[in-house]
């Protein structure tokens, strides 16, 4: 609105003369602009001015003898209409004023956020922050990082860099508390002196160093690294503790020393890496986790087709997304171990589903040290025996099939060349092909190699109608015994068509040439 316009619309208010849009108009303007409401309040002053001149002027004019009760009643009555106008006035100005004071004002950034590429994790802050960018940071706000390295670049040029699985909060400009995992701080200058990291046992404070905190230790206590400089440990109730001068490597205990400990074996980061080297977050062990969405970042040098070539279809760093289905329930299939079947007159249980190489492989009771890990009962195998079991179990296409045993050694004659074999194996081709298998490290005599485990997912191909046979076998350098041989089936559920992920949802670890890039 210009300055014509507003004194304008001042005057056609006094004037009793304002239309509807223009009264709207100046409201806008008066609650809006101060310099217009200045305006407005002179405007009411003189007007208020004028207004009692005339009206002392008329009624003179109107009776030659001067009714002075009427005249003051027609003032008294002037005088409240404009007083209402200017205490309007004054009641905007306070509104105005008031406004400006409450209006909520964005608090000031307090760091930034950088994150290596490949890296997962989430941001939140306090309420009352709205904001939709991910790399800036106010008092309250938390990053919980659950794969890969973020770092912080925090107020007086202190630096900290975060490691997954971590979670660190700001306080203050001064102020981070890490809840857990580990993360190293820099403060090159001396404006970042006093700068804190809170845990959840004590503050560690700056003074004029680089450190690094770890929480991962098992016993759930803080391990200190001062790398340069020094920090100063306090108790959570502000009392000071303790010094330390790099270089020095301790465990905390509250503000005290636990122990004096090495230097850590695993450097911790101190820049962003160019890329996170971890494919996927799960343990191939036991396959994929069902029901969740992957998104996996192939390096092109370093996936190879199934012949050991380069694989073609990656040509560059691309995100390729999957998602795994309904993880079924394993089935255990007859128990394939020698606790059952026939008992011998020499009190040994003999299981009639294996054949066996020769006579020296049989099921009898614990002796020695090698006390059977399940049951009452064990196998013993000679050199150069091996043993297998048709489970009578037909194959399914989808299904992954896990086998454990557990492995130990009734004598050792050549230590340098024992060989141990636990094989699955189709009845199509015979216990010497195996579907998968593996050759575990040598077994001692005085402890069992628990849950050796080989597994694998049937194909399409595989499900011929043959039936699932188990192989174990010893070569040559030792005697061994095993017990507590456990053959598991994850089957789909009834009525599944095995669509193509599900191979894939199944496979340990999955093959590149499973996978499908985003079409997005």
């Amino acid at each position: 609105m210009t300055r014509e316009e507003l004194h304008s619309r001042i005057q056609k208010l006094l004037d009793e003369e304002i239309s509807a849009e223009d009264f709207e108009a100046l409201e806008k303007e008066l609650l809006e602009n101060p310099e217009a409401l200045e305006a407005y309040r002179l405007y009411v002053g003189i007007h208020c001015g004028l207004a009692r001149q005339s009206q002392v002027s008329a009624a003179i004019k109107r009776s030659p003898v001067v009714p002075i009760d009427r005249v003051m009643a027609l003032q008294r009555r002037r005088v409240a209409r404009i007083s209402l106008l200017a205490a309007a006035a004054v009641v905007m100005l306070a509104g105005l004023v008031l406004w400006q004071t409450m209006a909520p004002t964005a608090p000031p950034v307090m760091a930034s956020l950088s994150t290596a590429p490949g890296s997962v994790f989430t941001l939140t802050h306090a309420e009352g922050v709205d904001e939709a960018s991910s790399h800036r940071l106010w008092a309250g706000s938390t990053v919980t990082l659950t794969h890969g390295v973020a770092e912080f670049d925090l107020p007086h040029q202190v630096r900290a860099v975060l490691e997954a699985p971590a979670s660190l909060s700001l306080i203050d400009e001064r102020t981070v508390a890490l809840s857990q995992g580990r993360s190293f701080f820099e403060v090159p200058f001396a404006e970042g002196h006093g700068f804190a990291v809170e845990t959840p046992h004590q503050r560690i404070v700056d003074l004029g160093t680089a450190f690094g905190v770890d929480l991962t230790h098992p016993s759930g206590q803080t391990a200190l690294h001062v790398f340069e400089g020094r920090v100063r440990v306090d108790e959570l109730n502000g009392l000071q503790g303790t010094t330390f001068a790099a270089p020095r490597s301790v465990r905390l205990k509250k503000a005290a020393i636990e122990e004096e400990i090495d230097r850590p074996s695993n450097p911790f980061a101190r820049q962003l890496p160019g890329k996170v080297t971890t494919l996927l977050l799960e343990d191939f062990e036991s396959g994929l986790v069902a029901g969740r969405d992957y998104a996996v970042r192939m390096d092109p040098t370093a996936i190879r087709d199934l012949d050991g070539n380069l694989f073609p279809g990656i040509d560059e760093d691309k995100t390729w997304n999957f998602a795994t289905l309904s993880n079924p329930a394993a089935v255990a299939i007859p128990n394939p171990s020698f606790e059952e079947r026939l008992i011998t007159p020499e009190g040994y249980p003999v299981s009639l589903a294996w054949t066996t190489s020769s006579d020296q492989f049989r099921p009898r009771k614990g002796v020695g040290p090698l006390a059977p890990t399940e049951g009452l009962r064990q196998a013993w195998m000679n050199i150069g025996t091996f043993a297998h079991q048709d489970t009578e179990e037909v194959i399914a296409a989808g299904t992954t099939y896990t086998l454990k045993v557990d492995l130990g050694a009734d004598q050792i004659n050549f230590p340098d060349t024992e060989t141990v074999v636990i094989r699955l194996f189709g009845s199509d081709a015979g216990f010497d092909t195996p579907l998968a298998e593996i050759t575990p490290d040598g077994p001692t005599t005085t402890t069992w190699l628990t849950d050796q485990t080989v597994s694998f997912t049937a194909t399409p191909a595989q499900a011929t109608g043959q039936t699932l046979g188990i192989y174990l076998g010893v070569t040559r350098g030792m005697q061994v015994e095993w017990d507590n041989v456990r053959l598991m089936a994850g089957r789909p559920t009834d009525g599944d068509d095995l669509p193509d992920a599900y191979e894939l949802a199944h496979t340990t670890p999955p093959s590149a040439t499973d996978l499908r890039p985003d079409e997005d």
